[in-house]
C-alpha cells in the first residue's frame, strides 16, 4: 500500500481512502464543545495571545537534529500546525475510544534516500497485534467494513489508562453531559402552558451546579465564566487545574511519540525528537500571590487565560 508521488515514495501502510471508527456514545451540544475543548490546539492553550500568529510551540532537539528538516518535508504549513492538527485527533479519539494510534511514515526518493517524516492518525479498531502487526477495523466512505494491517514498528498506541482514566470514563461523562443541553428546556419557555409548571431560571441553576459536579475530574468550565456557583477565585483555580490536565496529555503523547520515533532512529538514519518551549509555569506560586492581594483577578486571569507571565517570575 505504498504511495509513490512523483518525486517520492510513502512508506503508509494504512489505507489512504477516508474511513472512521468511534464508538457509539450520546451526541449532545455540552458533549461537543467539551469535546472540541478538550482536544483544542496545544500551541492556542498555552501560547500568549499576542504571540500566536508566529508561534514556534513545537521544538527538535536538540537543535542541529536532522529531525527538522524531515519533519518539514513537505514545506506546506508549519510545524505547530501539522502537530496540532494530528495531536488534536489523537485526543479525539481517546475521548471517544479510550485508545488512539498513528502511523510513522517516511518519504523516500528515488535513489532510496528518505527525504521526510510524517505522522498519520488511525481512526480504526485494533483487533489484533503481535510482534510483526497491527490488524484494525473501520468503516469506509461507502459504510463498508474494511481490515488492514500495519507493521508494530510503524504504530504508536496510546491508552486512556495510561493518563489514570478507564477507557469509558469520558463516554460516561458525555452521556451526563447530554442531559445537561438548556436548549432542549429552552423550548419549553416557549410553551404557554409548561411556564405555569416550569421554572426555567431553577432549571438554568441546577444544570449549571450539575455541570460542575460532572466535570470535577476534569475541571471544564462549560464555556460559561458566569456560572452562578463560580467564586472568581474558583473559576481561575478551575481553569488552572484544566491546564494542567491538557499540560499532561500533550506530555504523553510527545513521548508515546518519541519512543516510536527512537525505535526507528538506528534504520532510518536520523537524530532528534519533539519537544515544546513552553513551560508550565509555578501556578500555585501565582495563587499564593492571589490570596495574600499582591496579584488581583485581573492580573492573574491574564495569567492564567491569556498566558502572560509576569517578567519578575
Amino acid at each position: 500500500m505504498r504511495m509513490v508521488t512523483a518525486n517520492y515514495t510513502s512508506s503508509q501502510q494504512a489505507p489512504r481512502t477516508a474511513f472512521k471508527y468511534e464508538q457509539k456514545y450520546q451526541p449532545s451540544t455540552t458533549g461537543s464543545m467539551f469535546i472540541d475543548d478538550f482536544s483544542a490546539w496545544f500551541s492556542s492553550e498555552f501560547t500568549p495571545i499576542g504571540l500566536r500568529s508566529d508561534s514556534n510551540f513545537y521544538t527538535i532537539y536538540p537543535e542541529d537534529a536532522s529531525l527538522t528538516k524531515l519533519l518539514w518535508f513537505n514545506g506546506r504549513f508549519n510545524l505547530d500546525y501539522n502537530l496540532d492538527t494530528i495531536f488534536s485527533q489523537i485526543v479525539r479519539q481517546l475521548i471517544l475510544n479510550g485508545r488512539a494510534y498513528l502511523e510513522i511514515i517516511f518519504f523516500k526518493d528515488f535513489e532510496n534516500v528518505i527525504k521526510g517524516i510524517n505522522f498519520v492518525p488511525i481512526n480504526a479498531k485494533k483487533r489484533k497485534n503481535d510482534l510483526n502487526h497491527y490488524t484494525f477495523q473501520a468503516i469506509d466512505w461507502k459504510n463498508v467494513q474494511i481490515e488492514f494491517s500495519v507493521e508494530s514498528k510503524y504504530i504508536v498506541e496510546f491508552d486512556l489508562r495510561d493518563l489514570g482514566y478507564g477507557r469509558n470514563y469520558f463516554r460516561r461523562l458525555l452521556k451526563k453531559l447530554a442531559n445537561l443541553d438548556v436548549t432542549k428546556a429552552s423550548q419549553l419557555t416557549f410553551d404557554s402552558r409548561a411556564k405555569k409548571y416550569f421554572n426555567f431560571k431553577e432549571y438554568v441553576k441546577i444544570t449549571e451546579y450539575d455541570l460542575l459536579k460532572f466535570t470535577n475530574n476534569v475541571h471544564w468550565l462549560g464555556r460559561n465564566y458566569s456560572n452562578q456557583h463560580l467564586s472568581e477565585s474558583y473559576l481561575l483555580y478551575r481553569k488552572i487545574k484544566f491546564k494542567i490536565l491538557r499540560y499532561e496529555f500533550l506530555k504523553y503523547i510527545l513521548e508515546q511519540i518519541n519512543c516510536g520515533l527512537d525505535r526507528l532512529k538506528e534504520e532510518w538514519g536520523f537524530t532528534g525528537n519533539i519537544g515544546i518551549s513552553f513551560t508550565l509555569p509555578d501556578y500555585n506560586a501565582f495563587i499564593k500571590k492571589y490570596e495574600s492581594g499582591e496579584y488581583n483577578a485581573s492580573k492573574l486571569g491574564d495569567i492564567v487565560i491569556q498566558n502572560i507571565i509576569p517578567t519578575d517570575q
